[in-house]
């Protein structure tokens, strides 16, 4: 073997080590690793959806560091990339709001408040529960779970939660 091709071996071999080592080194992030999520800024209905969904199961938002709701296109969406937190759930609450409460309006101009909060409490379950199958198969090299997974969570969460 010639010298040139040791020496490359050689500090591929030391790189490898710095790599694996760093790798080692990684520490938990304390946030993700709790079933506690922050909801940026305080909503009622979100903390009401929130706390449904711990009533099914109380360690749901673990890889989960907040929900922050605001306005995007969409019902909800996660983010990846430079600057962003793929562990963050980002929801259009007022959109969701908006058109809950009208479909319900127009299918019965009598709806109580009540009943028009609790369907919006369920449609921010579903939307939760997709945002959060995404974020369940993130990976930096390949990002969010498909959307085929994210639905399957948001139809399993829907499937157990009953408003």
């Amino acid at each position: 073997m010639t010298t040139n091709y040791l020496k490359a071996k050689k500090y591929y071999l030391e790189a490898a080590k710095i790599i694996y080592s760093q790798q080692l080194d990684v520490k938990p992030d304390p946030e993700l690793e709790s079933p506690e999520v922050r909801i940026e800024p305080q909503e009622s209905l979100i903390e009401k959806a929130v706390a449904e969904i711990k009533k099914l199961d109380p360690n749901y938002f673990k890889g989960v560091r907040s929900i922050v709701s605001g306005s995007m296109s969409g019902y909800g969406e996660v983010r990846s990339g430079p600057q962003q937190d793929p562990a963050i759930i980002n929801l259009n609450v007022q959109r969701i709001k908006n058109e809950v409460s009208n479909k319900m309006k127009q299918a019965n101009p009598n709806v109580s408040q009540e009943e028009i909060d609790r369907a919006i409490v369920s449609s921010i379950v579903e939307v939760i529960s997709h945002e959060k199958g995404h974020i369940k198969g993130y990976k930096p090299e390949s990002g969010f779970t498909p959307e085929s997974g994210a639905e399957e969570e948001a139809r399993q969460m829907m499937g157990r939660y009953s408003p």
